[in-house]
């Protein structure tokens, strides 16, 4: 990803949502527009060169992590925590169950969706730290989805909604660098662990992601 890639996404953000208050938030939203870029890209080198295989059981977790870290691009801009802190905690739980799924290849994909949260982390082999860490996140942003606040106002005001304050998206940029963190530490460096000795594509692409 290239500084140019950002400005295209500058200019449809600009284009389909033109009340987004970004020369507020360009700093931050350019720091968002890469970290979610890079986690995609490094989802799709573990699949690109079958890392991860379609017989995996978490195959199907991995697109969808991958697909809604990409959500994240377009929710930030509708201005509503609640969107965005739904797709966070969608982002947290997927990693549980990715990493519940590597850890008990055995386990049916349908067994790893249905296994309640709390079982998780039992059956993976996470250095505290990021145990602790994930499950952090996930009692953060669960309740910032059901701890809401409503408003005393009982008409539907559209316009004040979309042009209340923005929220943290400093705060979020920074919770999903953890998230990026957790993954490539417990993951990406699981399936690819010695980088110097691997492929020459491989190499490549891992550097062209962290180059912008």
């Amino acid at each position: 990803m290239t500084e140019a890639d950002f400005l295209n996404y500058k200019k449809v953000i600009t284009n389909f949502f033109p009340k987004f208050k970004f020369k507020e938030n360009t700093s931050t939203l350019h720091s968002l527009y890469f970290l979610v870029n890079n986690s995609f890209s490094l989802c799709n080198i573990l699949l690109d060169f079958e890392k991860i295989k379609k017989d995996d059981n978490f195959f199907d977790l991995i697109i969808e992590y991958r697909e809604f870290y990409a959500r994240l691009l377009v929710s930030v801009t509708l201005n509503d925590e609640f969107f965005t802190s739904n797709v966070v905690r969608i982002l947290v739980e997927k990693l549980y169950r990715i990493l519940y799924g590597y850890y008990n290849p055995s386990k049916s994909i349908r067994r790893i969706r249905t296994s309640a949260r709390k079982n998780l982390l039992r059956g993976t082999n996470l250095t505290d730290r990021n145990a602790e860490m994930l499950d952090r996140l996930y009692h953060v942003y669960s309740e910032l989805i059901h701890d809401t606040h409503p408003s005393t106002n009982t008409k539907i005001d559209i316009q004040k909604r979309l042009d209340g304050n923005l929220f943290d998206l400093k705060k979020i940029t920074q919770d999903l660098q953890c998230l990026e963190n957790i993954f490539v530490l417990e993951l990406f460096l699981k399936l690819i662990p010695d980088l110097d000795s691997t492929d020459t594509a491989i190499k490549i692409r891992i550097k062209s992601i962290f180059i912008h």
